[in-house]
């Protein structure tokens, strides 16, 4: 099923670096990627390729890569495999490396959903000039869901974004890739969805203390208790949880946030993630707004911002409604309960998108879409920043 996608071709200021040609030269330089206002499609085609690795925990690993593409005249949009999911990315293209190297950006999906879950936003960020990274979560999508391996899926999961990271940088300095020469630097934004959003929260800066969790189980209150008792500090030991090179992080429908707590009711370890945005919905019935969405953010230290979709359920942040229409009664339309996921979906990737491009510096001019500006009187949404 194809998503609907209008590409407007938007050019102003020009900020940024150059840097050598693909194939090394010093002579040839790339150009200055012009500056897109960020509620518009971006300038740039956009490719898609799916990387297949055995990572460094000896882990058999799949990710999606979204990258600035130079497709020919012929070329059209293909699917995600294995379903039929199309949008705006072309498959088996060649790199865009006019204006590279650029930004990067990691997402994580939700628990259930799939690497492309949220293409909405990551084919968005790629049309903006970002390389955007998503690794599948194994046995935690909806094409190999088994809750047998949930312990090791929770300590696994930053990891598998980290490694992901590793992977695409690798790829970004080996000649004749098709990544080659695309990436510029190793530090990225870190984005996710859902059970995404926990794990974004703890690759950018969050330090998980199991105490947390556990309080909160006993309380009677936590989510997952069956397999958060398990955790603890040897269980976590030997695994990568947090990265300083994401120093950017945005959290959508996130919870959990006790995960980072000593004593399930404030969560010191989230005072350490890097520049958030977090975005939900009040009325997500999957991870409770004023219970979970909110003490996220709560406990997270400034400058922070968050944006309140009144209406906006768990999903709209993801493409879950067009991978499987029948999913949840979000999927069935506005009938006046709902936002608007179209809405709520233009109005949160152009928030996102200047939130990551102003706060690692590419342009000023961003700063007009920031939430705190840009949203603050647009009707249905709350915007609160501290």
């Amino acid at each position: 099923m194809a998503l609907k996608v209008l590409a407007l071709w938007v050019v102003g200021f020009g900020l940024g670096c150059s840097s050598a040609s693909r194939d090394g030269s010093d002579d040839e330089r790339a150009e200055t990627l012009p500056w897109s206002a960020p509620d518009r499609w971006g300038p740039l085609d956009v490719g898609a390729l799916t990387m297949r690795w055995v990572d460094a925990r000896g882990k058999e690993m799949m990710a999606e890569v979204w990258f600035p593409a130079e497709p020919d005249a012929d070329d059209v949009p293909q699917p995600y495999p294995p379903l039929g999911l199309s949008a705006a990315a072309f498959r088996a293209v060649g790199p865009n490396t006019r204006y590279g190297p650029y930004p990067l950006v990691a997402f994580s999906h939700g628990y259930g959903g799939v690497r492309f879950q949220s293409l909405y936003l990551t084919e968005y960020l790629a049309s903006h000039g970002h390389v955007v990274v998503a690794p599948q979560h194994r046995y935690n999508t909806f094409l190999d869901l088994n809750d047998d391996h949930l312990l090791d899926i929770i300590i696994e999961r930053p990891g598998d974004v980290m490694e992901s990271v590793d992977e695409v940088l690798r790829r970004a300095e080996t000649t004749g890739d098709r990544l080659f020469g695309m990436v510029d630097g190793d530090q990225y934004a870190v984005m996710g969805h859902s059970f995404g959003g926990l794990t974004s929260m703890m690759v950018g800066g969050g330090r998980v203390d199991p105490s947390g969790l556990h309080a909160r189980c006993d309380a009677g209150l936590g989510r997952l208790c069956d397999t958060m008792r398990q955790i603890d500090e040897s269980r976590l030991a030997g695994h990568r949880m947090s990265d300083p090179r994401a120093t950017v992080t945005v959290p959508m429908a996130p919870g959990l946030w006790y995960a980072f707590g000593d004593d399930g009711i404030t969560a010191p370890g989230l005072h350490g993630v890097r520049a958030p945005l977090v975005l939900g919905g009040d009325a997500d019935p999957v991870l409770d707004y004023a219970d979970e969405i909110v003490p996220s953010y709560t406990n997270m230290a400034g400058p922070k911002t968050l944006v309140n979709f009144h209406g906006a359920g768990h999903y709209a942040f993801s493409n879950m409604c067009d991978l499987a229409p029948f999913f949840t009664d979000e999927c069935a339309g506005t009938d006046g309960q709902w936002a608007d996921v179209d809405r709520v979906q233009h109005l949160s990737r152009t928030v996102t998108l200047a939130h990551i491009r102003s706060s690692m510096g590419v342009s000023p001019d961003d700063d007009d879409y920031t939430a705190s500006v840009w949203l603050a009187d647009e009707p249905g949404v709350t915007v609160a920043r501290e």
